[in-house]
């Protein structure tokens, strides 16, 4: 409740200091060029935000614990996460990644960060707990892909446009809708003021399911792009024990004490399986696409 509420608040804000500025510059918002440069600021703005907010969102609501050389009472697992994380950052030139840890019985990780130079690679204690180092170190590598390609920044970029799209499209064509059936000759005044945000707020929602429609297609190519990264850097045979390990283990119950809601980026499975809507692919497709050489 309180991320959701901490999300509206910087949002809210965000549109606060947009309209002042918009004014400043003698923009109009309630044109359309003003209400689409309005929409777009605030798409872009909100994503962007988020995403430099990531990495405090990934410690106060994952529960992410921060690990280092100076950490006390490392178990082996963690010491080995750890010194193997450092270890192929500096080998592709991410000397400042943080590594995490934290409390969950999923078998997963992730990455997250508003840039290279800013990043976390965070395991779950479920994943130390069920992989063995070869397989843990498939995944280190899978997620070091994500930071060294930009998917973070590239993923919150699409999202900024899709949520403008969203904003922008359904008010103009619950508009055009509204004006074509406001015909003075039969009397009919239109959709009035509910019919057109309940218009709105449908189409809002068809909207939204297409963009993230989109975005699970674009974020399926960025998994195959990291196995492939992964593959390439610290051999093939360890991603594909990582993904045979994944699908091996099988979907962990978690209870709802341990769920959380995620703003962080590049989880290296879900378990959705709606296919248009999974952001990953299906394990045994990452397994042949890693078989036959093909992204």
């Amino acid at each position: 409740m309180k991320r959701y509420f901490l999300l509206f608040a910087t949002n809210l804000l965000i549109v606060i200091v947009l309209s002042i500025i918009m004014a400043f510059l003698g923009i109009d918002s309630t044109s359309w060029f003003g209400f689409f440069i309005l929409c777009l600021l605030f798409g872009m703005g909100g994503a962007l935000i988020n995403l430099q907010l990531s990495i405090w969102f990934a410690k106060k609501f994952h529960g992410v614990k921060v690990i280092n050389n100076q950490s006390e009472k490392l178990h082996d697992k963690q010491d080995f996460v750890l010194k193997r994380t450092n270890e192929l950052c500096r080998k592709v030139g991410l000397s400042s990644t943080q590594v995490g840890i934290y409390e969950s019985q999923e078998v997963n990780a992730f990455a997250t960060g508003p840039s290279k130079s800013k990043s976390l690679i965070a395991y779950s204690t479920g994943l130390l707990n069920h992989m063995s180092e070869d397989e843990i170190e498939g995944v280190i590598a899978h997620e070091i892909a994500h930071i060294e390609s930009g998917d973070m920044m590239t993923m919150t970029l699409l999202q900024g446009l899709m949520n403008a799209f969203v904003m922008f499209a359904a008010r103009a064509l619950a508009t055009v809708i509204d004006n074509y059936l406001d015909d003075e000759d039969t009397g009919f005044g239109g959709l009035g003021v509910w019919g057109y945000w309940i218009l709105v707020w449908v189409l809002e929602v068809l909207f939204m399911i297409l963009a993230y429609m989109l975005i699970s297609w674009f974020s399926r190519k960025r998994e195959y792009a990291a196995d492939k990264y992964s593959a390439d850097l610290v051999g093939k045979n360890k991603m594909i024990a990582a993904l045979n390990s994944l699908k091996n283990i099988g979907d962990v119950k978690v209870s709802k004490k341990n769920e959380r809601d995620s703003l962080v980026f590049s989880k290296i499975s879900n378990t959705k399986k709606l296919y248009f809507f999974e952001t990953h692919p299906d394990l045994d497709d990452r397994i042949n696409n890693l078989n036959s050489n093909i992204l």
